[in-house]
């Protein structure tokens, strides 16, 4: 996550201040699931799915069969539902 957000910086000039808060507080995992939990997209989301970068959300990371096992199947699937909405066919995951 940390990785992920010094990417967002650096690549696209976005300070995910957001994203860095919940991981500073939450860590990397927490802070995933408690914006997979969220209502609505993260600003982060928003900008990235502008730029045509929903590979580089938090979304995207939870349905990456290398971590979602760390997710519950809520969180899966509203990651999915997410990323379809913004035009993205999400991976095959076990959600």
């Amino acid at each position: 996550m940390r990785r992920r957000h010094e990417y967002i910086l650096l690549e696209l000039d976005h300070d995910a201040w957001e994203l860095r808060d919940l991981i500073v507080t939450h860590g990397g995992v927490g802070a995933a699931r408690r914006l997979l939990d969220s209502r609505s997209v993260s600003p982060t989301f928003r900008l990235l799915r502008r730029r045509g970068r929903l590979d580089l959300t938090v979304e995207s990371l939870a349905l990456d069969a290398r971590w979602s096992s760390l997710f519950s199947d809520g969180q899966l699937v509203r990651a999915a539902e997410r990323l379809m909405r913004a035009g993205l066919r999400p991976p095959n995951t076990a959600a």
